[in-house]
């Protein structure tokens, strides 16, 4: 469905279309990536970003009359993660649940509305004291600038960005990754916390598939001369102690729609190699 979105409906930027492009041709198509703004603001003026919410809450709502509880968010990313693909294990919700979400939620708003939604509640979650892996999102303001810092060149003589690799050691809900992704096609991220890459992961769906689902290196031409290598400056604290922290059932990853995805090269805690 959010492929189909992507493909046919004017107001979605087409990444989908653009991704499945390179895999057709096996290579990088002469264009560059269509470009997605993730600034959006909450209020009048942004209509999109409130029907958006609007959607999360109901979703919920549609999880707190079946089970109650505090829990209802992760439930619902629980949920997203597997409905999207990108979470091998169903969520554990009672099937009526699950069959009331297939039939009321709609993906659409998110997609009209391009933005970390789930980063957004989940700091508010986090807001009332409880946040024991220390998740606190950068703004996306900041994201923005630091990005265009990143990458003075792109555009510019002949520089092409997007087989430079982006690497997050602190990835979280993938904020940082997704305005990359306006320019590189080859991301990288790890956290300790599994619940901000599942919904990393759903971002990566959404928005940037090649997040997701990594384009085959043969695709990419001359590797280039230097790397983006970081685009956090102040990791945080115990970020690579990641062995006993998050086990392999932690590690989310769906298949590409060419190939089956290597699980066996991915080191416990991370979103890629």
């Amino acid at each position: 469905m959010v492929q189909a979105i992507h493909r046919s409906h004017p107001a979605v930027t087409d990444r989908w279309g653009y991704y499945f492009r390179i895999l057709t041709e096996q290579r990088l198509p002469t264009d560059p990536i269509p470009q997605i703004d993730f600034s959006c603001t909450l209020g009048l003026a942004a209509p999109e970003k409130f029907n958006a919410q609007k959607q999360l809450q109901q979703g919920m709502r549609v999880i707190d009359h079946y089970i109650g509880g505090w829990s209802s968010l992760l439930r619902l990313i629980d949920w997203c993660a597997f409905a999207l693909g990108v979470a091998s294990e169903p969520p554990d919700l009672p099937e009526k649940c699950q069959e009331t979400l297939y039939r009321s939620f709609d993906f659409g708003p998110l997609l009209l509305s391009p933005h970390d939604h789930f980063g957004d509640l989940l700091e508010e979650r986090h807001g009332g004291g409880w946040n024991p892996n220390a998740f606190y999102p950068t703004p996306d303001t900041v994201v923005q600038a630091m990005t265009a810092i990143l990458f003075p060149d792109a555009g510019a003589g002949g520089v092409d960005t997007r087989q430079l690799k982006v690497c997050e050691p602190c990835v979280g809900t993938g904020r940082m990754l997704l305005w990359a992704s306006n320019y590189s096609l080859r991301l990288y991220g790890q956290d300790i916390d599994a619940t901000v890459l599942k919904v990393c992961l759903i971002n990566g769906a959404l928005y940037a598939p090649w997040l997701v689902w990594p384009i085959p290196e043969a695709y990419f031409e001359n590797e280039p001369e230097a790397e983006v290598v970081s685009v956090n400056l102040r990791p945080r604290k115990h970020a690579f102690a990641l062995d006993l922290v998050l086990p392999r059932k932690h590690v989310f990853a769906g298949e590409t729609p060419t190939a089956q995805v290597n699980y066996d090269r991915r080191r416990q805690g991370k979103l890629f190699d």
